[in-house]
């Protein structure tokens, strides 16, 4: 819920608020062991850090990403990689 919320808020152009309840939603999948949740929270996370202007944070996000998706099998971990160097 707080992901769909994150979501809401970043739409709506509050993106500190829209943030801070995705990295809350995050750390609540991460606790609860969710690693399909962590990942896609993390991945919206990322979309949004990156239109704030916080490239570094989005690397970081996204670099947690690729640890997730190869503990999941490694499904898209070629578009992260991609993402990521575009950051770099």
């Amino acid at each position: 819920m707080l992901r769909t919320l994150a979501e809401i808020r970043f739409a709506m152009g509050d993106r500190e608020p829209a943030l801070e309840l995705f990295g809350r939603a995050v750390l609540i999948y991460r606790e609860l062991g969710s690693w399909i949740d962590e990942d896609r929270a993390l991945d919206l996370q990322a979309d949004a850090l990156v239109m704030a202007g916080r490239k570094a944070d989005a690397v970081a996000a996204l670099e947690r990403v690729m640890a997730l998706r190869e503990l999941m099998g490694g499904m898209g971990l070629a578009e992260v990689r991609d993402r990521l160097e575009s950051l770099r």
